[in-house]
């Protein structure tokens, strides 16, 4: 069997680019508002077991649902009538964005040994040291 690949070079004229670079810059808004949106989730459910709360408690009201990315693809279409520079780019390389925002949250979790945990105060820093699970 015979496989061809074929590689391509993209020659935009001024007004193509300048359309490029304003999607590339809603996208990257959008990205990291989904990004702020998932990490204010994770910081309103954190409860550290053996942690001072020195530096103060980041509250959220613990009633609306953790996002995931099909909500907030689904708040793309309301958030369109506020923000008309979201309609510019079509609407599937926005929710491709959330996707991949989720993909890069996923991929930077740092690996947990299966039956410790490590105990740091976010706030002072200090370290309790590795216990078993159990304890």
């Amino acid at each position: 069997m015979l496989t061809l690949s074929y590689e391509f070079q993209l020659k935009p004229t001024s007004r193509q680019a300048q359309m490029m670079e304003s999607w590339w810059e809603i996208c990257r808004q959008v990205g990291n508002d989904g990004l702020r949106e998932r990490e204010d989730g994770l910081k309103s459910r954190k409860s550290p077991v053996n942690a001072c709360r020195l530096g103060g408690e980041y509250i959220i009201p613990a009633d609306p649902p953790r996002p995931t990315s099909a909500s907030q693809c689904q708040t793309l279409t309301p958030a369109k009538k506020d923000h008309p520079q979201l309609k510019i780019p079509q609407s599937q390389v926005l929710q491709q964005m959330l996707r991949r925002c989720v993909l890069s949250v996923v991929n930077t979790k740092p690996a947990v040994e299966a039956k410790q945990t490590s105990q740091i105060c976010p706030h002072c820093g200090v370290h309790t040291g590795k216990k078993p699970l159990s304890q």
